[in-house]
């Protein structure tokens, strides 16, 4: 009875809203106008504001958006509600809807601006492509990425993100994230490609990973509580950090594997005694715990061979554990060679191994000519003066 009632509601609604539909929610607006919103609104099409066209969202408006269906923005968008009065997007049914995406010019930085707003069950809430949006007061919430950044410098201030996959994903971007709270995803923030993150005054907690940064980039984090995480506080892969002033939980919020862990990549190159590439060769690599990585955690490329190392992990209790310098063995045909090397930051090693590679691609094993000779002329110089002695004789 009760699955019914809903059902009814729901159809009432939706109904009700038909009646105030708008004459402005064309499929796409015309270029140069301004157009408002001020009744609630259904999209059951794509809806696209062009460029050189503005599209004003009033306080306290609720637009429902039927699966698969988005928001696409080349021109302008202002989404200004208040405390008291929210603009809110959401989906019609129990089916995600696409989510908004921003497509302005990212070097007007006030083209669009979103401000106390909910956003709930889209596949991403707020997707940026080259676009430096303003986002505060903002709840987005039940995604898959609340927030997705691609070549962009977005600013977030007092946004929340939560039950998403991603809280924030950033691709290739530098967004400003003030005064956040990234709470009970499965990846709070998550950084690649190069990507720039300031945040201050945050809170990031009860993701699996708080924050989770790959690929060369920047994290610079500080004033914030990162706590309570089932994985890794801040997990920074080929990425340099600079870490101050933050609180990562007390005894009863501790995030699960530890606080920090900080790995780089390391790129090692082996050569024969020409400087050419040698494939196939054992290498292995040890910890100064004497942890071993070899072929099975080592991945390979024309000579190449790719690994992430650990520099250092700062574990629950703030203890501080270096796992550098690491050594690397490498061997061939029974030929081999070492070095050793600190992982501070993303490394290319090369290599040689003293070796040749002949015309039939076999590898000849190295002649040692200098002791041959060394020999040959010690018995000849003993030849010479047995002979003297016994002509002398």
């Amino acid at each position: 009875m009760i699955k019914i009632r809903s059902t009814l509601l729901m159809l009432l609604t939706i109904i009700i809203l038909s009646l105030n539909f708008q004459a402005g929610m064309n499929a796409e607006s015309s270029g140069g106008d301004t157009i408002v919103w001020d009744t609630d609104q259904i999209l059951t099409t794509n809806y696209t504001v062009e460029k050189e066209t503005t599209l004003i969202i009033n306080p306290g408006i609720t637009i429902y958006i039927d699966r698969g269906i988005g928001i696409t923005v080349k021109g302008t968008l202002k989404v200004i509600g208040t405390a008291n009065n929210k603009i809110s997007f959401c989906s019609i049914g129990q089916y995600a809807w696409s989510g908004i995406t921003i497509m302005s010019d990212k070097q007007n930085k006030n083209a669009t601006i979103i401000s106390y707003c909910q956003i709930r069950n889209a596949s991403r809430g707020i997707c940026c492509y080259s676009s430096s949006p303003i986002i505060t007061n903002t709840t987005i919430s039940t995604a898959y990425q609340g927030i997705y950044c691609a070549n962009s410098s977005p600013v977030f201030v007092n946004v929340t993100v939560t039950n998403s996959d991603y809280g924030i994903a950033c691709d290739n971007s530098n967004p400003v994230i003030v005064n956040a709270t990234i709470s009970g995803n499965k990846i709070g923030i998550s950084s690649y490609n190069h990507s720039s993150l300031a945040i201050s005054y945050s809170i990031i907690d009860s993701n699996n990973n708080g924050i989770f940064c790959h690929d060369p980039g920047y994290l610079n984090i500080t004033y914030s509580k990162i706590y309570n995480n089932s994985k890794w506080g801040i997990v920074a892969m080929g990425t340099e950090l600079t870490i101050e002033n933050n609180t990562f939980g007390d005894d009863n919020n501790l995030n699960g594997e530890g606080n920090i862990i900080q790995q780089w990549y390391l790129t090692v190159l082996v050569v024969d005694r020409n400087n050419k590439p040698i494939k196939n060769v054992f290498v292995t690599i040890k910890d100064i715990f004497g942890k071993e990585f070899n072929a099975s955690t080592l991945s390979y490329n024309n000579g190449m061979y790719f690994i992430t190392l650990t520099q250092y992990k700062i574990l629950n209790n703030s203890t501080k554990v270096i796992y550098t310098p690491h050594i690397i063995y490498v061997e061939k045909n029974g030929v081999s060679n070492s070095t050793i090397i600190v992982m501070d930051g993303n490394k290319e090693v090369t290599v040689m191994l003293n070796l040749m590679l002949e015309e039939n691609n076999n590898y000849l094993k190295p002649i040692y000519i200098v002791p041959i000779i060394g020999t040959l002329a010690v018995i000849g110089a003993c030849v010479i003066l047995i002979k003297r002695k016994q002509h002398k004789k």
